[in-house]
């Protein structure tokens, strides 16, 4: 019996560290499981704007579409948030004017960078304020918001002071390739290992949260859809074109790493942030921006075709010459893409480059950047006003415009608007800019045409910036100076001036007559005015030396 006593107890001994093990091992697993984030896709959800495709003749032509199937035109310029905040010492109310200047400036949309520290204060902790106070701030003044989501991942490092502590002094959880060094406002420079899941479990689940909370907001303020796109990282081509040779980083064999291992990091890091926006329930479009276009065309390619990807943006197109050069390669080997110009200097001839970008097919433009912050050093690349003078009582009084950028950019602002439709459906061989051709001699008319065959004169070239849309039976144009324009082979029927609204429908302001037997319109300056054709001849063979087409009439 003694024996027996002691086999039993020695069997609940087991049975008892057996259960004891297993109840340790599942902890672990629990605890393991915990530290993984699991996304959960939402089933009810707003995606309100996507990508929209056409093509005429052999020319593929994308823009993007709200919920009601109406195009919209991006025109933008970015408030430097992270700078602005960081620099000034701003509370988010002090923020209200910069988007009244953007407003009175005729933009519809502003280029916000947000810091995932503004949307999880602790880690766990979320607090919209900040968001919804953007969010309010663009509703107020009927603007439209594409973010630029400031995490772990900016030009090719990262900045402590834009993402959560816990994050930045959690170096055995959230391993860092490289510590560098000290970045002013910015915090330390460090570089992240961006395929740590721990990391990249975070930050996905940090900007899910954040478009969870755009979507409460969004059914609280009847469907105003107020964010368009969001841009994940910036510059993350710098990663593995240059820092990984400036500062020497290192894979775990301890060697260098290629730059296709660098391009690897990248498309680990877009892809968990991507999946996290388009699983959460308010779900803009995502975009990718590259620093240089030169050289990043495959890279470009492979980062489209991602899952979760809607658009890669070709980048810096400063200049006229460049935004010709940069637009055709990238509609070149990318056919179809959809073009937005998002960064750009603010100089004295930004408003050029914008015309010549959007008749060149890009559906948005923005220029970089509005106002620089009143503490930073303002950038070479410069911005459409000066530092805001808080001492004044009124917008107007607050921001003064450098030189005179921003009565040059008005104009061509509230004229694309006008014309929207037209401007993003008509592609770039039936869109001819007015004005804008360094070998227009003095007094001389421009001789145009479209490749659908409309030939035209204009008649005030070195003076008046503008354009002449061919979309399907249909002229609008528009110029920023009194001139006239005739025609050479069209018959028309109708004859108005007006501009679209909303919802994409043509509101005829007034009918227009044409002179010398219904071929000369009398164009006064900033009216969009539209035509019906009612018969279009053929080009003559051979054309005249003297035309030009839509695309040769860009110089500058």
């Amino acid at each position: 019996m003694a024996k027996h006593r002691k086999l039993g107890e020695m069997m609940r001994k087991i049975v008892i560290y057996l259960l004891v093990i297993s109840a340790l091992f599942f902890l672990m697993a629990c605890q393991k499981e915990s530290k993984r984030v699991i996304l959960e896709e939402k089933t009810t959800f707003h995606a309100p704007y996507r990508m929209e495709s056409h093509t005429v003749s052999t020319y593929e032509k994308s823009y993007i579409v709200n919920r009601q199937g109406v195009p919209e035109l991006i025109l933008s310029s970015e408030i430097r948030l992270d700078i602005i905040m960081l620099a000034d010492q701003l509370e988010i109310e002090d923020v209200e004017p910069y988007f009244a200047i953007a407003k009175e400036t005729g933009l519809n949309t502003v280029e916000l960078p947000f810091l995932w520290t503004w949307i999880e204060t602790e880690k766990d902790v979320y607090d919209t304020t900040m968001l919804f106070k953007l969010l309010d701030y663009a509703k107020a003044y009927d603007l439209k918001i594409n973010f630029i989501w400031y995490g772990s991942f900016v030009d090719g490092e990262s900045r402590t002071g834009l993402y959560p502590n816990y994050i930045a002094e959690d170096h055995h959880t959230y391993k860092v390739m490289l510590d560098l060094y000290d970045f002013g406002i910015f915090g330390r420079v460090k570089m992240m290992d961006w395929t740590n899941q721990a990391l990249l479990d975070r930050e996905s689940l940090a900007i899910y949260e954040m478009f969870n909370a755009v979507y409460d907001w969004n059914i609280e303020n009847n469907r105003y859809d107020p964010v368009v796109m969001v841009q994940l990282g910036q510059g993350l081509d710098r990663f593995p074109r240059w820092r990984i040779t400036q500062y020497e980083v290192l894979g775990d064999d301890g060697i260098l790493l290629t730059q296709q291992e660098g391009w690897d990091i990248v498309e680990t890091y877009i892809k968990a942030l991507s999946q996290a926006v388009k699983y959460a329930a308010y779900r803009p479009l995502t975009r990718i921006e590259f620093t240089e276009q030169n050289g990043v065309v495959g890279y470009v390619t492979s980062i489209k075709n991602l899952p979760h990807i809607d658009l890669v943006s070709p980048t810096y197109l400063h200049s006229i010459a460049n935004a010709k050069t940069g637009i055709r390669n990238f509609v070149t080997d990318l056919p179809g893409m959809p073009i937005y110009n998002a960064q750009n200097w603010a100089d004295d001839s930004n408003h050029k480059n914008m015309l010549a970008t959007i008749a060149l097919g890009a559906f948005g433009f923005n220029a970089y950047q509005l106002s620089a912050a009143v503490y930073y050093p303002e950038p070479p690349n410069g911005a459409l006003y000066h530092r805001i003078d808080r001492s004044q009582d009124t917008v107007l009084t607050m921001f003064t415009q450098k030189n005179q950028r921003v009565d040059l950019f008005k104009p061509i602002y509230h004229a694309l608007s006008k014309a929207y439709v037209d401007v993003l459906m008509t592609p770039r061989q039936n869109f001819v800019v007015l004005g804008m051709d360094t070998r227009i001699s003095s007094g001389n008319p421009q001789y145009l045409y479209t490749q659908s065959g409309l030939m035209f004169t204009y008649s005030n070239p070195e003076h008046g910036l503008g354009f002449v849309i061919q979309h399907g039976d249909y002229v609008t144009l528009f110029a920023s100076e009194d001139a006239t324009i005739t025609f050479e082979n069209v018959i028309f029927i109708n004859a108005t001036q007006g501009y679209y609204d909303q919802n994409g429908n043509w509101i005829n302001q007034g009918q227009v007559s044409l002179s010398n037997n219904n071929l000369t319109l009398t164009i006064e300056k900033n009216t969009v005015y539209r035509l019906r054709i009612s018969t279009l001849q053929a080009l003559p063979v051979p054309l005249s030396a003297n035309y030009v087409n839509s695309f040769d009439a860009i110089r500058g």
